[in-house]
């Protein structure tokens, strides 16, 4: 078989709705919840496992909860987060709404 199939032996899924959600629920973290608890799911039952997180263009939704995420297991701020993140994935690009659900995320945690 060539190196570039990958096998993988089990996938596990989470469907978020973030395009029909609107700025206030997006904010009050009623979606981004959901995504980190599942995120921390994962790692605690397997602390090697690699979690993919994803949207259409991989620049603002996924970065998003990527970002709580990150706050949540780093407690780090919400420019930290996005810093670390964009060392990684320099494309990312948060409007008004992103950086008001990153800090009513961090406010609650």
């Amino acid at each position: 078989m060539p190196d570039a199939y990958l096998i993988c032996t089990h996938l596990i899924a989470i469907v978020l709705k973030l395009t029909s959600c609107s700025r206030r629920k997006l904010t009050q973290n009623f979606v981004i919840i959901p995504g980190v608890n599942f995120i921390n799911e994962i790692i605690e039952k397997d602390p090697n496992a690699s979690v993919y997180v994803h949207c259409k263009a991989g620049r603002t939704r996924s970065a998003t909860l990527v970002g709580c995420y990150l706050m949540n297991r780093n407690l780090i701020s919400p420019e930290e987060a996005v810093e670390l993140m964009k060392q990684k994935r320099p494309h990312i690009l948060l409007h008004k709404a992103q950086w008001a659900a990153l800090r009513a995320f961090h406010a609650t945690r």
